[in-house]
């Protein structure tokens, strides 16, 4: 029932704290429900932020911030899901006085929750005995890979850090299949992207590049320089990028962005259009600075 559910919904939790609202993505391939973090509070604050770790647009991100500014409604939710009163459980479902979307399920809604934190508690499990094992032990390309998209995800790619140093230092040679090592390289960049370590993100991605070079390589390659400040580097992996078909529409608004303020107006002008289809306003701010430099 779950997996066949496209309703994508916001799942709160306090963890470190922070409040972290977690949505239900359905792998293309494989079928499986995973949540990722898709949204979060820093320590100690009320601002939900997006973490770029799962899509969710500005309605569903107001949603998250209204959660967060109802302490009430938390509270009752947290109470209703972890007290073991079944009463206190089943009234308030029917009730619908927990923080649901509008135009929801209740029961799908709770049901996911609390698929949710099996799920949550299984991976924690999991890393647990990954990180408790030797490394020589433990560490398998396909395997490890795994552990660091859990973390990731999971917004812990401190911990995911630690793993990956002690790993990679003990396994300098990696065995497999190329595709393989090249998906393990690209989650360790995403780990060292995730803590701000941009020359690292940047040197596993181009390794892993190497191997299986793909466009979403590139640019992930180019976020991480535009992160970094650096605006020749993001629209030269950008570009890269473009060598294997059209950019995605945020992707091409981003590279659009870049190019106008390098002064590449002409150049900019292909991205920006392509880029207005999804986002009409910031295009044509873009589109008529490219339109008053001629």
């Amino acid at each position: 029932m779950l997996t066949d559910n496209n309703e994508q919904v916001f799942l709160p939790a306090w963890r470190d704290g922070r409040l972290i609202f977690f949505t239900n993505i359905v792998n293309s391939s494989s079928k499986r429900l995973g949540y990722f973090a898709a949204a979060a509070t820093k320590p100690g604050k009320t601002d939900v932020t997006r973490t770029g770790k799962a899509p969710i647009n500005a309605d569903q991100l107001a949603f998250c911030q209204r959660i967060a500014d109802d302490g009430i409604a938390l509270q009752k939710f947290f109470a209703a899901m972890g007290a073991g009163n079944l009463d206190l459980f089943t009234d308030t479902i029917q009730a619908k006085s927990l923080p649901y979307p509008e135009n929801s399920s209740p029961l799908i809604y709770t049901c996911l929750y609390l698929d949710f934190l099996r799920k949550y508690a299984v991976d924690t499990e999991i890393i647990r005995m990954y990180s408790s094992s030797p490394v020589k032990q433990r560490f398998h390309t396909d395997r490890s890979v795994g552990i660091y998209k859990i973390l990731s995800a999971r917004l812990q790619s401190d911990i995911a850090e630690t793993l990956i140093d002690a790993d990679l230092k003990q396994n300098k040679k990696l065995h497999g299949a190329s595709m393989m090592i090249a998906n393990l390289l690209r989650e360790c960049a995403i780990v060292k992207f995730d803590l701000g370590k941009f020359t690292d993100a940047e040197d596993y991605m181009l390794r892993a590049a190497k191997l299986h070079n793909t466009a979403d390589k590139w640019r992930r390659l180019a976020d991480f320089a535009q992160a970094d400040g650096d605006r020749k580097k993001t629209i030269e992996y950008f570009l890269k990028a473009v060598t294997f078909g059209p950019l995605p529409a945020p992707a091409a608004l981003n590279l659009g962005r870049c190019l106008v303020e390098e002064g590449n107006f002409e150049q900019a002008r292909d991205y920006v259009q392509q880029a207005a289809k999804v986002f009409e306003k910031p295009a044509k701010v873009l589109m008529d600075k490219i339109d008053a430099a001629n």
